[in-house]
């Protein structure tokens, strides 16, 4: 195996690449909610095992799983209503080009997080960037029910993520509190 760096690399270049091949999948179904339920039934099976597996999150951390699973709801609600409007190609980079920034400027707020200049930087340059990319849509505006609704999207991924962010931090158990999350 190889250094952790390497390993980290891999899951994360695994885990965006599953979430992407999903949201693809969903998109382009005939019955889009039934194949979000049959995503979340992989996620249901996974949270099974790591709940088998490992030790509980700690009460403090519920009121954020709880919290966490609402958010997820809508998520997925808006994630629906997006590619009813628009392209992949289009809702997919606008939702997860935004919440970059937001959850920087949340976590800032929040947990007194604060980033250096240099990473703000970069989040801002990257989360342009990708919006420059698909908010026109060949030679016109972009479907604006598509955006709106991706923008809201996005503002649900940047909730949970500071929400499981905040909760993994109390839980004393990280793949248990995954785990739960993924469960619920």
């Amino acid at each position: 195996m190889g250094s952790q760096p390497e390993l980290v690399l891999m899951l994360v270049l695994s885990a965006a690449f599953l979430h992407a091949f999903w949201n693809a999948l969903v998109k382009g179904a005939q019955d889009r909610t039934l194949v979000m339920g049959l995503v979340n039934a992989g996620h249901t099976i996974f949270g099974l095992t790591l709940v088998l597996m490992f030790l509980p999150p700690a009460r403090e951390s519920w009121p954020f799983l709880i919290g966490s699973t609402i958010v997820h709801f809508l998520y997925y609600g808006f994630l629906l209503l997006s590619y009813r409007f628009g392209d992949l190609s289009q809702v997919y980079p606008i939702a997860r080009g935004i919440s970059p920034p937001v959850v920087a400027l949340t976590a800032w707020i929040v947990a007194d997080e604060v980033l250096p200049l240099a990473a703000w930087f970069g989040i801002i340059l990257v989360s342009c960037g990708i919006g420059m990319l698909v908010f026109a849509k060949r030679g016109g505006l972009a479907n604006g029910k598509a955006v709106a609704a991706a923008v809201v999207t996005g503002l649900t991924i940047a909730t949970y993520t500071v929400i499981d962010g905040l909760g993994v931090r109390v839980s004393q158990s990280p793949l248990g509190y995954i785990g739960w999350l993924f469960l619920l």
